[in-house]
């Protein structure tokens, strides 16, 4: 537990974070400019949808190191225009990710920050194909072939990296992959948590991230807690009350899979669409790449895609609440709330 002379000096430590931060922009010469990316524009405090919402978000910071939590979070959300970017996707059938994937890895060195690094994980049955890159995806020939070559699949995972915890090495880049119970379970983590103490298991990290630290230590309770067979509802209280954990000890918004299903948490930014029939066109936010999805799909199909920021111009995407988040199967929500 913190004493009040720890949280003192935690508190300080952080503030000089935040300062770091803020510091260059205040002092920059007149007529200098912000970073012109999307991203940097959208980085304010994480909108809420009703004072409820509020109320949850500070219901978070109470008990003993309240202030360091609080100030560590604060920080995180400064970073968050420089963190990382999720894309996540669920289908009833196979789908190929080239669309969003190609808006989502111009964000990496083009129209966006996110430069070091980038990976992706398609689930085919049992078996997962992978693909990682240290460099910008944006210029990338992995990523490039990867757009080119349509890989279809029902549960899909990519990552864009902006380091701010580890080294830009391969083994940075998410999403993660570990076996469990004849599975494997990939995750990705946008969000920062500062000195995050990994619990006692069999799973440990291969890079040197808090992503990775916290994935092995998720993946080390859920084989502590739950049954190999475990139902949706039971698997979805559990990931919950470890991301709710997560979330108040600094950012955490993640996406989690094993193949059946897909695991998604807001801790501050996530936002999603369902695409169904009547399928129509979208335009891509980053590039100037358009598809008419009518052409591309049957009325049975159901696609749900899930960002860290919308990926498209023209179409109406859902965004999450702090403290949200939803189980998806086949392009469905099975199971959601808010923490």
């Amino acid at each position: 537990m913190l004493t009040g002379s720890d949280e003192v000096r935690g508190a300080i430590c952080c503030l000089l974070g935040i300062f770091s931060q803020i510091f260059p922009f205040c002092s920059a010469k007149a007529g200098a400019s912000r970073p012109k990316w999307p991203c940097y524009r959208q980085a304010a405090l994480p909108k809420t949808h009703e004072a409820g919402s509020s109320m949850a978000l500070l219901g978070r910071f109470k008990g003993p190191g309240s202030v360091v939590r609080m100030l560590q979070f604060t920080h995180s959300l400064l970073l968050g225009s420089t963190m990382c970017e999720l894309l996540g996707m669920s289908a009833n059938t196979p789908t190929d990710l080239c669309f969003s994937f190609t808006g989502l890895t111009q964000r990496g060195g083009n129209t966006g920050p996110h430069r070091d690094g980038w990976g992706v994980a398609f689930y085919e049955g049992k078996g997962v194909s992978t693909f990682h890159d240290s460099s910008p995806s944006a210029q990338s020939k992995i990523a490039g072939m990867v757009q080119n070559h349509p890989i279809k699949s029902q549960t899909a995972l990519c990552h864009i990296r902006q380091a701010n915890v580890g080294k830009v090495c391969l083994a940075n880049t998410h999403p993660f992959v570990r076996e469990l119970w004849g599975r494997n379970w990939v995750f990705a983590h946008n969000g920062q948590i500062n000195d995050f103490t990994r619990r006692q298991g069999m799973y440990e990290p291969v890079g040197d991230t808090d992503s990775e630290d916290i994935f092995c230590d998720l993946m080390n309770q859920v084989r502590q807690t739950l049954p190999r067979e475990v139902g949706p509802k039971q698997l979805a209280d559990c990931l919950v009350e470890l991301a709710k954990d997560y979330a108040q000890q600094g950012v955490f918004n993640c996406m989690l899979s094993n193949g059946d299903w897909l695991f998604t948490f807001c801790s501050t930014k996530l936002a999603c669409i369902t695409r169904r029939a009547p399928f129509g066109p979208a335009q891509l936010t980053d590039a100037d790449v358009s598809v008419n999805f009518a052409a591309e799909t049957t009325d049975n199909d159901v696609v749900s895609i899930i960002a860290t920021q919308p990926l498209t111009k023209d179409e109406a995407w859902e965004v999450y609440e702090p403290g949200e988040w939803r189980l998806w199967q086949l392009g469905e929500v099975i199971e959601r709330g808010v923490v």
